[in-house]
C-alpha cells in the first residue's frame, strides 16, 4: 500500500466518521426538540437523571461517541497499515498513541463513574445567585471570600460597627 493510497484511506474514514456522528446527533436533536421543543427550560438548577437518557438524548449521545470513536479508528487503521509496511518505528508511534487515547477514555469513564457515586454533579445555581439578589451591602473582597469559608467576621451582622459597639 502506497502513502498516497493510506492518505486517502484514511482521509475517507474520518469523512465517514465526522459525517456519521454529525448525522446521528442532528437526527437526535430534532428527534428532542420534536418531543421536549416546548418545553420551558430551567437554567438554575442542572442535576443528573436518575433513570438515565431517554431515547432523543441517548440518541444524542450514541452520535457523540461515533465522534469520540473516529480518531481512534484512525490511529487502530494506520497501526496496522504501518505494521502492514513493516514500519517499525510509525506501529511503535501509533501504538503510543493508541494507548495514551485508550488511556484518556478509560480514565475519563472511571472520573465519571466516581462523580455519578456522588453528588458532586447536582449544581444549584439559584444557590450562587442569591448573594447577588440579596439586599445585603457588597463588601471588600477579603469579606466576600472569607464568606464563602465561613468564618465569621464575614457574616453580614459582624461589621465594624457593631462590634465597636459590643467592646
Amino acid at each position: 500500500m502506497t502513502d498516497d493510497r493510506l492518505e486517502q484511506i484514511i482521509g475517507k474514514l474520518l469523512w465517514a466518521g465526522v459525517s456519521l456522528a454529525a448525522a446521528v446527533v442532528l437526527a437526535g436533536g430534532v428527534w428532542y426538540l420534536a418531543v421536549n421543543g416546548m418545553a420551558t427550560a430551567d437554567y438554575r438548577s442542572f442535576h443528573r437523571q436518575a433513570g438515565g437518557l431517554d431515547g432523543p438524548q441517548s440518541l444524542i449521545l450514541a452520535g457523540l461517541l461515533i465522534l469520540i470513536a473516529t480518531p481512534v479508528a484512525r490511529v487502530i487503521f494506520a497501526l496496522v497499515a504501518f505494521a502492514l509496511e513493516g514500519d517499525r518505528m510509525f506501529v511503535a508511534i501509533s501504538a503510543v498513541v493508541l494507548a495514551v487515547l485508550l488511556y484518556s477514555i478509560a480514565a475519563g469513564l472511571l472520573l465519571n463513574r466516581v462523580a455519578q457515586s456522588s453528588d458532586a454533579l447536582d449544581l444549584h445555581f439559584h444557590h450562587v445567585a442569591w448573594r447577588h439578589t440579596a439586599r445585603i451591602p457588597r463588601r471588600s473582597g477579603v469579606d466576600h471570600v472569607a464568606g464563602h469559608q465561613g468564618y465569621p467576621s464575614a457574616h453580614p451582622s459582624h461589621n465594624r460597627r457593631a462590634i465597636e459597639n459590643q467592646i
